[in-house]
């Protein structure tokens, strides 16, 4: 394979590539809240969240230590701060359901999702008041729910820097964030949890077998103009 190919192979590589695929971990046990037996739905007790972005889409895979198949309901969701959004909810329970949960410095986008009969998922977006006018998509497992929301579904270009959260919650329109990755454990039903987020650049950051491709091509390139 001549030089001139494996530039066009990295690029394409490049251009195909995740950009990001971080997981987080949560502190197992810490779902609430201790009145009403929310302590001990497990499935709503997040484990960890993993996340990734290619050009166009954006994933969250969360992990659970319960069963979510076995109990057939719960809501799992994503609030997002756009650090470019023209307009954020700086309110309480400042996400597109009005869950009791407060994304700390604002919030521009919202996915609330659930497993109740077979799964699906809504993008919201902010814009002076929510709305929503698409779909995300989900695939569930028994301990795990796979999210993927398209980034102009959510008012994000390709590179943007995100503050966002994972949480879980209940049915009821005012329901507190029963677990997330920053938030504190709640006491009540109708705790309002703040917080804090956790920042996310979706920029490209090629992976290792990309960069050998490169550095490759690079090198042969350098070779071949050395001998003309």
């Amino acid at each position: 394979m001549n030089s001139s190919k494996l530039l066009l192979l990295a690029s394409i590589t490049l251009g195909a590539g995740i950009a990001n695929a971080t997981i987080y971990n949560d502190t197992i046990g810490d779902q609430g809240p201790t009145n009403g037996g929310g302590s001990g739905f497990t499935h709503l007790d997040i484990a960890s969240v993993q996340v990734t972005n290619t050009a166009t889409t954006i994933t969250f895979d969360f992990t659970f230590t319960g069963d979510i198949a076995a109990t057939n309901w719960g809501k799992y969701g994503v609030v997002i701060r756009d650090t470019n959004a023209a307009s954020t909810d700086t309110n309480t329970s400042n996400n597109g359901w009005g869950r009791n949960g407060t994304l700390l410095g604002g919030s521009s986008a919202w996915i609330g999702s659930w497993v109740d009969g077979g799964g699906g998922a809504q993008n919201w977006t902010y814009n002076g008041s929510w709305g929503s006018s698409s779909n995300a998509s989900v695939t569930l497992g028994q301990f795990s729910t796979s999210i993927t929301a398209n980034l102009a579904d959510l008012g994000l270009t390709f590179g943007d820097t995100i503050f966002f959260d994972a949480v879980s919650t209940a049915g009821g329109n005012t329901d507190t964030m029963t677990d997330s990755l920053t938030g504190n454990k709640p006491d009540e039903w109708s705790t309002n949890v703040q917080m804090e987020g956790i920042l996310y650049d979706t920029n490209p950051v090629p992976e290792p077998a990309t960069m050998t491709i490169l550095a490759g091509a690079a090198a042969l390139a350098a070779l071949k103009r050395r001998k003309k």
